[in-house]
């Protein structure tokens, strides 16, 4: 007989967050909604890409999360350990990418976060691309229902 947490994965994470959703983009950003992530110890940040249109011969979509104490509106760039700020970047219509986080590496009094999006092109005339992301939590002081 297996362990839960082999067979039944779903019991332990809350992947129902959609931060920003799928979306034909220009060069630019976007932000999400705040999230509270103060019952969660980790999550993983899933980017990804649909059809391109305009005919731009490079694209990027990149993706960062911020932090802010609950109620204000000082949001920062979440750090890892070494100051840097982990990014995930979509460079090609139709891919998806995963970015690892580690939400102990919020300040200590910060709860919320939100997922901002960049947008940018090379060449082709007005293109957009399809983009969103999605956000999946873990480490929670309780399993999620």
């Amino acid at each position: 007989m297996s362990h839960p947490s082999l067979v039944d994965i779903g019991a332990y994470i809350n992947g129902k967050n959609l931060p920003l959703p799928p979306s034909a983009e220009s060069v630019g950003e976007r932000t999400s909604g705040a999230m509270d992530v103060s019952q969660y110890k980790s999550a993983v940040l899933i980017a990804f890409t649909g059809a391109a249109t305009g005919a731009p011969s490079a694209l990027s979509v990149t993706h960062t999360v911020q932090s802010r104490l609950e109620g204000s509106n000082a949001w920062v760039n979440v750090t890892d350990p070494d100051g840097n700020v982990p990014q995930v970047k979509v460079e090609a219509a139709n891919t998806v990418a995963e970015l690892d986080i580690n939400l102990m590496w919020l300040p200590e009094d910060h709860s919320e976060i939100r997922i901002v999006e960049d947008t940018a092109f090379t060449g082709g005339t007005n293109p957009t691309v399809v983009g969103g992301a999605v956000l999946v939590l873990g480490g929670a002081s309780r399993l999620p229902i």
